[in-house]
């Protein structure tokens, strides 16, 4: 049904991915995607373990807003920043950061899983959004050294390749920015999943930085290729052609 469903957001082999990991956004910086199932399990039973001995409350209903249910912050709930109050705003840090401690909480108890740890670095790309200067500069280094930490356990893992490329791409040089890093774990990725909107996206903003168009296009052409509506890929052909 997912395959045959002609309205999908994201592609039959992001679905199939997400039972293991949690598949990237489209287009949206280290938020939204889809919540994988084996992650959400890891930091379920953590968070149940933790309420059952006392030491948290769990999220209590006013921590979402419209349909976000389940367990830690829903990932595609956020309402448009025009008409977010700083309460909602404040509201939805504070859940993502009790999620932040859940996932600790789970490393502890499974030190080497590396997905752990990617969605460690997940969630604190997310809090950097909605972060003064001083705590985005630590999420920032925690994001680093939790994709760094889940590819020294799994250097296969997509979702931390994908990570760590994003930090690459955005951070400036002095501050983990390596545009030559990010555009080989994109590389990466879509040696993994041809059909990566987002990696296939990043890929053609890179090479378009360091002014190699031919293969800046071939990757705009390929998004376009994926999802004929994508506007920010068809401006992004406007001004190189």
């Amino acid at each position: 049904a997912a395959k045959s469903d002609t309205n999908k957001v994201y592609p039959t082999p992001a679905f199939e991915r997400s039972v293991n990991e949690t598949v990237a956004p489209l287009f949206a910086i280290f938020s939204n995607g889809i919540i994988g199932l084996k992650p959400f399990v890891a930091g379920r039973v953590a968070s149940v373990k933790a309420q059952l001995a006392g030491e948290r409350e769990g999220y209590r209903i006013e921590h979402f807003q419209m349909d976000g249910g389940g367990e830690g912050p829903s990932q595609d709930v956020l309402l448009p920043s025009d008409t977010r109050t700083e309460e909602e705003i404040e509201a939805r840090r504070k859940a993502m950061e009790a999620h932040l401690e859940q996932i600790e909480a789970a490393i502890q108890e499974n030190p080497t899983e590396a997905q752990l740890y990617v969605e460690k670095g997940n969630l604190m790309g997310a809090l950097t959004e909605m972060s003064g200067m001083m705590d985005r500069l630590k999420y920032v280094r925690g994001m680093t050294e939790a994709y760094e930490k889940g590819l020294a356990l799994d250097p296969e893992n997509v979702g931390g390749h994908f990570g760590r490329a994003m930090v690459r791409f955005f951070s400036p040089p002095g501050f983990g920015g390596d545009l030559d890093g990010a555009i080989s774990d994109f590389e990466f990725v879509l040696s993994k999943d041809k059909e990566n909107t987002q990696a296939h996206f990043f890929l053609g903003m890179a090479y378009s930085r360091q002014n190699i168009k031919d293969k800046a296009i071939a990757h705009f052409e390929k998004v376009l290729e994926l999802e004929p509506q994508n506007q920010a890929a068809s401006q992004q052909l406007e001004k190189l052609k």
